[in-house]
């Protein structure tokens, strides 16, 4: 009776996922309507939508008998739309730039002709989403690699309008203890975090506290902050980060930023300093490294997408000296190599898996008023365990059903351990 009961269970739960709505699980999509030259409506016309960023390199859907047709779970990137029906001249949309969770609706007009004749129209993509009413501002990777800006997924917030930071993040010196997110009033234990649609934000103190990322991971990163799709339940802003799929070609990249701390200003007055203020906070170090390669295992089947980051601030805490006079600096870096696999198992399936593991040190945990040289607690890599890890099947089966199962892990699992000084059984750092 049980194991009936739990197969009933489970035949519902996927049918009910199953049948979930393509806007609310696809990425993004192409819709329109195709019609004569007199305005008829054309149902039977083969829609092809081909791009680089699609492993399995087109997508092709056949318009219904309203003329519609719609193409869903869409990378971003740049696609060419072609058109046929026997009788009729062929006709191709080239250079159509489809960002993240946007639908573009594309209408097209063919005109009677022979199947050697094609018309390609070259227009400027559809900057408004005329089927949704969501609000959202989609920050390519271009755009983050030429701005500076922290390379902070949280302090990307500031580039969204609307979206309110907790506290300023100037030149990512909050990269290792994180802002937090809030829009329209709504507190940032509302902040919704997803990677290719699937949920990430962690269970660490009411979801406030987000996990570390590998930025060269993410194509592009879009927040929606209002009219939330049904796949969100909470209030405030939804961060969907698209990320990166490797490619037929090997391809890479690196980033890598530098400072010592000289181009920040001191800003101690005579009244701080005679309140006793003789050094204010600040860092002495910041460095972010983010190589990235990526490339085909088997072309048009299997493509995998690689990177480290290496990033540190070392942060100086008011009025904290070590024994020789020296000013105490919180010293700390996280490690995060990250490794993506995606693999077209079929015309219409597609697995994609992904796992990155951040190592963080902290070389003693003290504040103001806190005795930095008796600080006896650190952050050990070797003794906590940070890692976000997901794997993802999809199948469009027709331009009506698409079929999306997946399963992310998300652990923050926090360790200050003792230094080895004071306690050597503690395992040394990583």
């Amino acid at each position: 009776m049980t194991q009936r009961r739990f197969g009933r269970v489970a035949s519902l739960f996927f049918s009910v996922l199953a049948l979930l709505p393509a806007a609310a699980a696809a990425q993004s999509a192409i819709v329109g309507t195709v019609t004569d030259n007199t305005g008829a409506v054309l149902p039977g016309v083969t829609v092809e939508a081909s791009s680089p960023v699609l492993i399995e390199r087109v997508r092709s859907v056949i318009t219904e008998a309203d003329g519609r047709y719609t193409i869903v779970d869409l990378r971003p990137g740049t696609y060419r739309i072609t058109f046929s029906l026997p009788g009729f001249s062929q006709a191709v949309r080239d250079g159509l730039v489809l960002p993240a969770d946007f639908t573009a609706t594309v209408n097209i007009q063919l005109a009677l002709g022979s199947l050697e004749e094609t018309v390609t129209v070259s227009g400027q993509s559809p900057l408004v989403d005329v089927t949704s009413a969501a609000r959202t501002e989609v920050i390519t990777r271009d755009l983050l690699d030429a701005l500076p800006t922290p390379r902070n997924t949280q302090s990307f917030g500031y580039l969204a309008q609307g979206v309110r930071l907790s506290k300023p993040d100037v030149g990512g010196a909050q990269m290792m203890e994180q802002v937090n997110m809030r829009v329209h009033g709504a507190s940032q234990l509302h902040t919704t975090m997803q990677i290719d649609g699937m949920l990430v934000s962690p269970a660490f103190s009411d979801g406030a506290i987000q996990n570390y990322m590998n930025q060269a991971h993410f194509a592009e990163t879009a927040f929606t902050t209002s009219s939330q799709g049904a796949e969100v339940s909470a209030g405030g802003v939804r961060v969907n980060l698209i990320p990166r799929d490797g490619g037929n070609q090997f391809h890479g990249s690196v980033y890598a930023g530098f400072t010592d701390g000289s181009w920040q200003s001191d800003n101690i007055t005579d009244e701080l300093r005679a309140r006793g203020v003789t050094t204010p906070t600040g860092i002495t170090n910041i460095h972010d490294v983010n190589p990235s390669f990526g490339g085909p295992i088997m072309q048009d089947r299997l493509w995998f997408f690689a990177s480290m980051r290496w990033m540190s601030v070392d942060e100086k805490v008011v009025n904290a000296y070590m024994p020789d006079g020296s000013p105490a600096i919180v010293d700390q870096y996280v490690r995060i190599p990250l490794l993506r696999l995606t693999y077209q198992a079929t015309s219409n399936h597609k697995i994609s898996a992904f796992v990155d593991r951040p190592f963080k040190y902290k070389g003693r945990e003290f504040t103001f008023g806190i005795e930095p040289s008796r600080a006896s607690r650190r952050r050990n890599p070797g003794e906590a365990n940070y890692h976000n890890a997901g794997v993802k099947l999809t199948a469009p089966i027709s331009s009506r059903f698409l079929y999306e199962l997946g399963y992310t892990q998300i652990v923050e699992r926090l360790h200050s351990g003792y230094q080895p000084a004071e306690f050597p059984t503690t395992p040394g750092s990583w």
